[in-house]
């Protein structure tokens, strides 16, 4: 089975999440896409994310009638930051015979080389760099590096939805209209529960 694992804070879930997913799903021909909400994130210790419930039952509301999209709470019980290549390894035991892509947008191919163990996460999840124009990638970093290749081969150009969760939660605090940006049923749960605001 072929899977892109998408992780991500998802605070909250919004339209341009699952337009890259639903676009790498179909354009690598993927058998499913599996969300992870990260519990903590190694690289956001500024700000405090709503806590790992809330946004996993963010990404249940806006994944459960999408066919082929799966949440996993794997980092949920794993206390301290949450590294991308502790959960690829419990998955790649865990499923053996999965054949894992690692899901990521252009801002986050940036800084992967800062990652914990980056050669490890793409020699068992081969990374899938969503971006609009693959021409557009440029890493400082010397062609013969083997973590630059694995990005290189990675590029896979698709139409982009650039929304922001900072920029939902902005407008949310302000009380603007944002079902342009999230799913019903995310908004009114945000909504509902005096999130971000």
């Amino acid at each position: 089975m072929k899977v892109g694992i998408f992780g991500g804070t998802f605070d909250p879930i919004h339209f341009g999440h699952l337009n890259l997913a639903i676009r790498v799903l179909e354009k690598l021909d993927l058998n499913e896409i599996w969300f992870i909400p990260t519990s903590y994130s190694p690289f956001k210790t500024e700000e405090q994310s709503s806590p790992i419930e809330i946004r996993m039952e963010m990404v249940y509301l806006a994944i459960d009638n999408i066919p082929h999209f799966r949440l996993i709470d794997i980092e949920t019980e794993r206390p301290g930051p949450s590294y991308t290549i502790d959960t690829l390894k419990e998955l790649q035991r865990d499923y053996p015979d999965h054949d894992f892509r690692l899901l990521m947008g252009y801002d986050a191919m940036r800084s992967f080389h800062e990652w914990k163990d980056p050669e490890e996460i793409v020699k068992i999840a081969p990374p899938v760099i969503a971006c609009r124009n693959g021409k557009d990638f440029n890493m400082e970093v010397a062609e013969k590096d083997f973590v630059h290749q694995k990005l290189k081969q990675g590029i896979c150009p698709i139409p982009i939805m650039e929304i922001s969760s900072t920029d939902v939660r902005d407008r949310i605090q302000k009380g603007l209209y944002c079902g342009h940006l999230l799913p019903p049923k995310v908004l009114d749960f945000i909504l509902d529960n005096h999130l971000y605001s």
